[in-house]
């Protein structure tokens, strides 16, 4: 039919220019999320450097301890520009603060030193802060990135027929893609199945009666649910992904 050809000509023409258009946005939101997924062990906005040594000379005490002595004790990690103040938590640890969030912990006693360098990341920490929505110029634009990324979805669905479309390969890709986050969410949002329920309710009010008779309590819901994730799950998604595999490569 020509009207299908014509459709799937200026699928494949809107895909492929906004494509081009939001690919900043997606390499954006794309690597500022791994960051921020692994926030436990990689800070997204400051690179810490920890370093510990000794200091050789004797220090003097808390109430010796002056200005010109703790720059002196900067000099050698180039510091001495960057101090702000310095104070005794305990009576023989002493510890610098300089600007930029960089610090200084030094035991009077025994000499031990603990420096602490932190800068500033400035390409990942401005990705991170656009990922946040800084403001409300930012919202409009994300507003315009997501509905792009919807039109890029449908467009990429219907612009291709036959055993590549959505009725072959690309189908059942289609498929497993949302069954994987699904399961993610029947994981995390125990609710899902009340919500079920209150569907039913509209079908018809015995039936949603029964079905919420039968249905368990949030906590049977989460430890099943949790019960089948420790033993079944993985070994369940690495058969999904390999039956999908064997079947793109003999298509």
């Amino acid at each position: 039919m020509k009207w299908s050809s014509s459709i799937r000509k200026w699928s494949r023409l809107i895909h492929r220019d906004l494509s081009f258009f939001f690919a900043g946005m997606v390499l954006i939101y794309a690597i500022s999320g791994i960051v921020m997924n692994h926030r436990d062990t990689i800070n997204p906005n400051f690179s810490i450097e920890r370093k510990e040594y000794k200091i050789a000379e004797k220090l003097p005490g808390k109430e010796g301890m002056k200005r010109e002595n703790v720059l002196t004790l900067l000099q050698p990690l180039g510091e001495e520009g960057n101090y702000t103040k310095h104070y005794f938590p305990k009576t023989d640890i002493m510890k610098v603060f300089l600007k930029g969030g960089s610090n200084l912990q030094v035991n009077v006693r025994t000499g031990e030193a603990v420096y602490e360098s932190v800068t500033r990341r400035p390409l990942i920490g401005a990705m991170a802060r656009l990922h946040y929505n800084p403001g409300q110029w930012w919202t409009y634009f994300a507003d315009i990135f997501a509905v792009g990324l919807i039109i890029i979805t449908l467009s990429g669905v219907i612009m291709l027929k036959g055993n590549k479309g959505i009725i072959g390969r690309g189908g059942i890709e289609m498929i497993v893609g949302i069954v994987i986050p699904t399961l993610f969410l029947l994981f995390f949002f125990h609710r899902i199945t009340y919500f079920i329920c209150d569907v039913l309710f509209y079908l018809g009010k015995k039936w949603a009666t029964y079905a919420r008779a039968l249905a368990p309590s949030p906590k049977a819901i989460i430890s099943h649910i949790k019960s089948f994730v420790n033993h079944n799950f993985y070994k369940v998604f690495s058969h999904v992904l390999l039956l999908l595999l064997i079947y793109i490569y003999f298509l």
